[in-house]
C-alpha cells in the first residue's frame, strides 16, 4: 500500500512546504506592519513633542534671534569703525607747494635764506596736520636741483639758468624727512613759457637749442603759439625722453617719496595746436588702416609717457609713487590727452590719480559729491589710489557766484563726503591759501578734519 502511495509523497511534502512558507510569511507581515504602526507612532510622538518645544522656547529663540542680529549689527559697526580708523591713520593729507611760493624774489637768495624759509613752510604745513608735500620742482620745463638736462628756475636767482650755488631739492627732502613728511617732486612736463614767466627763457634751454636745429625729428619738437606761449609737442619722441630723462634723473639722485604731474599735458582743445604733427602722421597711415582721430592721437602720445614714466620710476625704485592730478572734467581731460579711464582701469600707468575738484556741493556743472562718486566708479585698478584736490584757494571768496561765502566749513564736510565714498586722502591748493584770511574758518574745520 506504502509502495502504492509513494508517488504521491514529493507532491504531499512541496504542498507542506508551501504550507509552512505561508504561515512564516504571513507572521513576517503581521509584525512588520506592528513595528510600522510603532514606528509611526512614534515619530507622531517626537512631532508633538518637538512641537511642544517649539512652542515652549519660541520666546526664548525670538530673543536668540534678536541678540544674534544686534551683536552682528554691533560687530559690524565695531568692523566699520576700526577700517575707518586705519584708513584714516593711512590716509594722505596733501598740499601743493607752487613755485610761486618758493620764488626767492623778496628776500636773500642764499642757501641760508632758502633754508630758513623751508623751514617756516614746513613748521605751517605740520601744524595743519599735513602729512605730504607736492613741491613744484619743474614747473617751466626748468629745474630746482643741479640738472644736466634742464636750465636752473629763474625763481632762485631772477635769472633762468644760473647756478644759486647749492641745492634746494636736497634741501627740501631733507626739511621734510626730518619733520616726518613725504614729498614728491611735482612737474609740469611740457610748459616752457607762459605770460611773462619766466621772464625770458634761457638761450641754453632745450627749447631754444632744438628751435634752431635742423635735425628732422626735432622740427615738431616745439610749439610756439606766441612769445608768451611756447610748450613742448607730447607728440615728439624726443620731447617725451627729454621729459623721461628728466624723471630719471630725480628718481636715481634723490630719495623723493614720490612723482607728480598736474594738468598740463596739451593746453588747449583747439587742433590747430598739433596740425602739423598729425597731418604728418595721417599721411605715413595706409588704406586698409584707418588713423586715429586727433583725440586718439594726443591720448596715445601722452599714454606713451605715462606709462614709460611709470617704468622709468619702478625700475629704479618700486617703492616711489606716480600720480597724475587732472582737472575733475573727465571728457576735458580725454579731449587734451589725459587719458585719465585708461589710466584708472589698466594697471601700469599711475598709482594713485588726485582729480582737482574745486567745486563745492551747489556746483552746477560739477557738484561736489557726484563728482568724487564719479571718480571713485572710474577706478578698476585694486591697488590705484584716489586723492582729491581741494580748492582752498575758494574758501571765503566771491568765486562761483559767492556760493563759498555762504559758510565756513564747505571744505571739511567735502572731506568728510570724500571719506564715506571711500576716497583715500586729499591734497590742498594751495600752501599760500593756507593762511590767507578769506579761508582761515575753513582751514581751521579742515585742520579740525585732520586732527586725532
Amino acid at each position: 500500500m506504502l509502495k502504492r502511495h509513494s508517488k504521491f509523497l514529493p507532491i504531499i511534502f512541496t504542498l507542506l512546504i508551501l504550507f509552512l512558507t505561508i504561515i512564516f510569511f504571513a507572521k513576517s507581515s503581521s509584525e512588520k506592519a506592528e513595528n510600522l504602526k510603532s514606528e509611526i507612532e512614534t515619530n507622531k510622538i517626537k512631532k508633538n513633542k518637538l512641537k511642544a518645544n517649539e512652542n515652549k522656547n519660541e520666546s526664548e529663540i525670538s530673543k536668540t534671534q534678536t541678540e544674534t542680529k544686534t551683536n552682528d549689527k554691533d560687530a559690524l559697526v565695531e568692523n566699520f569703525s576700526n577700517s575707518l580708523d586705519n584708513n584714516l591713520e593711512n590716509e594722505t593729507r596733501a598740499v601743493w607747494v607752487t613755485f610761486m611760493s618758493l620764488d626767492m624774489k623778496d628776500t636773500r637768495k642764499d642757501e641760508e635764506a632758502f633754508i630758513q624759509k623751508i623751514n617756516n613752510m614746513v613748521k605751517e604745513i605740520k601744524e595743519n596736520k599735513l602729512n605730504t608735500v607736492f613741491m613744484h620742482v619743474r614747473s617751466h620745463s626748468d629745474s630746482l636741483y643741479p640738472s644736466k638736462i634742464y636750465p636752473w628756475s629763474e625763481i632762485l636767482t631772477d635769472t633762468q639758468g644760473k647756478d644759486p650755488g647749492y641745492d634746494p631739492l636736497r634741501i627740501m627732502i631733507e626739511i621734510c624727512h626730518n619733520n616726518g613728511l613725504k614729498i614728491h617732486a611735482w612737474l609740469n612736463p611740457f610748459r616752457v613759457r607762459l605770460g611773462n614767466i619766466p621772464k625770458s627763457v634761457s638761450k641754453e634751454h632745450p627749447f631754444c637749442i632744438w628751435q634752431k636745429s635742423t635735425d628732422k625729428e626735432l622740427e615738431d619738437a616745439c610749439v610756439e603759439i606766441s612769445d608768451r606761449e611756447k610748450f613742448f609737442n607730447p607728440a615728439s619722441a624726443k620731447v617725451r625722453k627729454l621729459v623721461i630723462d628728466g624723471v630719471k634723473e630725480i628718481v636715481t639722485n634723490y630719495q623723493v617719496d614720490g612723482i607728480h604731474i598736474d594738468d598740463y599735458f596739451y593746453p588747449t582743445e583747439k587742433k590747430d595746436y598739433d596740425k602739423t604733427c598729425y597731418n604728418r602722421y595721417t599721411e605715413k597711415i595706409k588704406a586698409p588702416n584707418k588713423p586715429l582721430s586727433i583725440e586718439e592721437f594726443r591720448r596715445a602720445n601722452i599714454n606713451s609717457l605715462v606709462s614709460e614714466i611709470y617704468t622709468v620710476i619702478k625700475f629704479h625704485n618700486p617703492n616711489i609713487k606716480f600720480g597724475v592730478s587732472p582737472t575733475c572734467n573727465i571728457d576735458y581731460d580725454e579731449t587734451t590727452g589725459a587719458d585719465v579711464i585708461s589710466w584708472t582701469q589698466n594697471y601700469g600707468y599711475i598709482d594713485y590719480i588726485c582729480p582737482e575738484v574745486y567745486m563745492n556741493f551747489n556746483n552746477p556743472k560739477f557738484p561736489y559729491e557726484k563728482t568724487v562718486q564719479n571718480w571713485k566708479n572710474l577706478i578698476k585698478c585694486k591697488n590705484l589710489e584716489l586723492y582729491i584736490g581741494l580748492g582752498v584757494y575758494k574758501a571765503g571768496s566771491n568765486l562761483d557766484n559767492g556760493t563759498w561765502k555762504n559758510e565756513n566749513n564747505i571744505l571739511a564736510k567735502e572731506i568728510k563726503c570724500g571719506r564715506e565714498i571711500g576716497c583715500n586722502g586729499f591734497a590742498l591748493y594751495s600752501f599760500d591759501s593756507l593762511t590767507q584770511n578769506t579761508a582761515k574758518d575753513e582751514v581751521i574745520n579742515v585742520v579740525k578734519m585732520f586732527s586725532p
